[in-house]
């Protein structure tokens, strides 16, 4: 009996095993022979996406803290003067924002403005732009600021001013849209991030702008770089910047929004008196010559205060890393083509965390320049620099990094300001030409400007001011607006319009 069952076991098994065989051999076959190919391709849909209203919000007039004798109040210094435009020459529409933080009885009205246009003409994508500038001399606060209208956003980068001795950072924050905002700020210094209570969940109701000194976040903080993001209602936010050493005022900035984290970042049109990097010149000596226009010339500067060397008089570069890892550098400044200065390139390893400010006024003649800096991490950057001192005054300027490179066209609007300059950089590998053409409104004068912007080398044009400008090349262009005169200095990035209503593929 024993022995049949164990027959039985063994015919099992010795099945068993011929029937897998039988079955790897069916599926080698099956894969070795051609099996029928079905090509579809799935149903889809191009939809173009209606254009929506766009907005640009321009930041309004420069803050002063202090008025009436109390150490809180605020008033504005200055009204200032806006140049804006769309593509199809007419004038977009303008409407004030309430600024509850800020006195504005019996002074001027520098209340923010807000410019809207449809997205979209007669079937063509619409192209809106606006700027601003002001002149201020009161007290503490002199000096000449640019700032071009922005768009809102959630998630935006400061990088300028100082909360140290002597040095005021305000922070603005406008809410243009129909809903309340609630904005958390992060702040980092030197010593990496800052612990600033009250930082967390600051209400902005719609169509209202607040404004915040950063001391009471941050005092006593060289470098600040500040991460602004929002939820509800999206926000503008830029830094207003002022200097004063001893009791000479150094200077006054408007600053807005830097580029985001990258691996690249790019600084155009860096402007360098010959007195900001000379810190032993005499400070009572005359201004000096404007630079040769023609030839790309950084145009007039004054000796700077016997204390600039080592202090924020100096050019410099500003590095966050906002990652874990350690950034290894690699800064080059390039100098414009037929710009009188040269360039240099050199190695450098920012700490993570922490931001670092990198001083080479020394290394710099005058002339313009473009800076680009690529790092093993992303990293935040913009940079400063300052017409020197004497008898025109003292005044800086921080230039911020565009959020990306202009493609196809976009508009420029060129405020008010002394010798305005559009510089641009060509980061592709061939010479391609940009076309600056005046749209309305245009002042007397301006005419149609072609440029030739050669592979990895900055150019730069003279541009009229008080003009919106259409800028269209065939490649990819870094660009900037800068602004330099006796005692006056300003800049700000050129970023992309907005984006058009390009078809999207959808599929179900």
């Amino acid at each position: 009996m024993t022995e049949h069952v164990r027959l039985r076991r063994g015919a099992r098994i010795g099945g068993g095993v011929l029937g897998l065989a039988l079955l790897g051999g069916v599926v080698a076959a099956g894969t070795m022979l051609p099996l029928p190919a079905v090509d579809r391709t799935p149903p889809s849909s191009l939809i173009t996406p209606e254009a929506t209203g766009q907005q640009r919000l321009c930041p309004g007039g420069l803050i002063g803290i202090g008025a009436g004798g109390s150490a809180t109040a605020t008033s504005f210094l200055a009204s200032p003067s806006a140049t804006a435009g769309t593509s199809t020459g007419e004038g977009p529409a303008v409407s004030r924002i309430e600024v509850p933080d800020v006195a504005s009885e019996g002074g001027p009205d520098g209340s923010p403005f807000v410019l809207a246009a449809p997205g979209a003409e007669s079937g063509e994508t619409l192209l809106l732009a606006g700027a601003q500038s002001q002149v201020v001399n009161a007290g503490e606060t002199v000096g000449f600021s640019a700032t071009a209208c922005a768009e809102t956003g959630s998630d935006t980068w400061l990088a300028a001013g100082s909360t140290v001795v002597g040095r005021t950072t305000i922070l603005l924050l406008s809410n243009p849209s129909a809903v309340t905002a609630t904005v958390d700020l992060t702040i980092f210094g030197e010593e990496g991030p800052v612990s600033a209570p009250g930082s967390a969940g600051i209400s902005i109701v719609a169509g209202a702008q607040r404004v915040i000194p950063l001391a009471g976040l941050a005092p006593d903080i060289a470098s600040p770089v500040v991460r602004v993001q929002s939820t509800g209602g999206q926000v503008v936010a830029a830094l207003q910047s002022s200097v004063v050493r001893g009791l000479e005022p150094g200077g006054v900035e408007l600053t807005g929004a830097t580029a985001g984290p990258g691996l690249t970042q790019v600084l155009p049109g860096l402007r360098v008196s010959a007195a900001a990097g000379d810190a032993t010149a005499d400070p009572a000596a005359p201004p000096a010559a404007g630079g040769d226009a023609a030839a790309g010339g950084a145009g007039a500067g004054a000796a700077p205060l016997p204390e600039s060397e080592g202090s924020d008089t100096e050019t410099a570069l500003r590095v966050f890393v906002p990652g874990d890892d350690d950034a290894v550098l690699t800064i080059g400044v390039r100098a414009e083509v037929g710009s009188a200065g040269t360039g240099l390139s050199f190695p450098f390893e920012a700490t993570a965390g922490r931001v670092t400010d990198i001083p080479f006024t020394e290394d710099l003649a005058e002339g313009l320049y473009t800076v680009t800096v690529e790092s093993s991490v992303p990293i935040v950057a913009s940079a400063r620099s300052s017409t020197g001192g004497g008898p025109t005054g003292i005044d800086l300027a921080w230039f911020a990094a565009p959020s990306g490179p202009v493609s196809d066209e976009t508009l420029v609007a060129v405020p008010q300001g002394p010798d305005p300059r559009v510089h641009l950089l060509n980061l592709g590998e061939s010479t391609t030409q940009a076309v600056l053409t005046p749209v309305a409104p245009a002042a007397p004068g301006a005419t149609e400007i072609v440029v030739d912007v050669p592979a990895g080398a900055p150019v730069s044009a003279q541009v009229t001011a008080g003009t919106v400008y259409r800028l269209a090349s065939a490649d990819p262009l870094f660009g900037s607006v800068t602004f330099l005169g006796d005692g006056q200095l300003s800049a700000f990035p050129i970023n992309p319009g907005n984006p058009s209503a390009s078809p999207l593929r959808v599929y179900p």
